[in-house]
């Protein structure tokens, strides 16, 4: 969520579904948790909008996820016009008629890259028959969602290359993974956008804050399978040095 923190706290508090992994969830099965109706929702939403802030709404669960997006399109009157810029946060698992309801609505999947590898036997349980409408990040990428890839930090490590590996190398669901072009523009160039900051972060051009890495090879010409492999060799932050500057050898 963009803006003053201490505003937005009140409204961020109400969330409407689990987010604590796979176990915290509202199925279409009538199973779960639901801390909020849609149209609960919807006037958070509103109350939201008012103030100039766009939603992020925690969301596992077909259930939750429809819920969400209903809101959301309920409300479009009241956040498009302002140019808000809402999300559902996870958005795991997803029904299939959903999944293009996010571009549709301009609605981004905030999603992680690296739970569905952390989830993996904790959502074969919870969702028994359901895996391939878990962590949908081609399906939703490919019917044109604003795909964002965040760490969840502290929930999962904050380390950026474990999430670019997480959503190229997929052993499992590999039919959902993105490319390595896509898995960067998730966590860069979309993330940006999604927080308003597009015109100061997200890319490498003059003018925009110089807070980057050097890698020690181009993770986008060598063979994905070399991914793991990637060392990080300097970190600059605000245009300094702040680990190993150059000369390197």
């Amino acid at each position: 969520m963009a803006g003053d923190e201490s505003a937005a706290a009140p409204l961020r508090a109400r969330e409407p579904r689990g987010v604590d992994g796979a176990r915290a969830q509202c199925l279409l099965d009538g199973s779960g948790t639901e801390l909020m109706t849609s149209a609960e929702l919807e006037d958070v939403i509103r109350e939201a909008a008012a103030l100039g802030f766009p939603l992020a709404v925690h969301a596992i669960g077909d259930a939750a996820n429809r819920s969400a997006l209903d809101a959301f399109e309920a409300t479009r009157d009241a956040w498009q016009p302002r140019r808000l810029r809402p999300r559902v946060e996870h958005a795991q698992l997803l029904a299939p008629e959903d999944i293009p309801r996010f571009a549709e609505l301009g609605v981004a999947a905030s999603v992680q890259f690296s739970h569905h590898a952390a989830d993996r036997e904790l959502a074969a349980r919870a969702w028994p028959g359901r895996s391939a409408d878990a962590y949908a990040y081609r399906a939703l990428w490919d019917a044109g969602a604003l795909v964002v890839n965040g760490s969840d930090a502290p929930v999962e490590d904050l380390d950026p290359l474990a999430g670019l590996r997480a959503a190229v190398l997929r052993d499992w669901l590999p039919e959902q993974a993105l490319t390595v072009e896509e898995a960067l523009l998730a966590s860069t160039v979309h993330a940006a956008w999604l927080t308003g900051e597009e015109r100061r972060r997200g890319t490498l051009i003059p003018g925009h804050l110089a807070d980057l890495v050097v890698l020690d090879r181009d993770p986008l010409t060598i063979p994905p399978d070399e991914l793991g492999d990637v060392q990080v060799v300097a970190t600059m932050a605000g245009g300094r040095w702040v680990w190993n500057p150059p000369p390197w050898d």
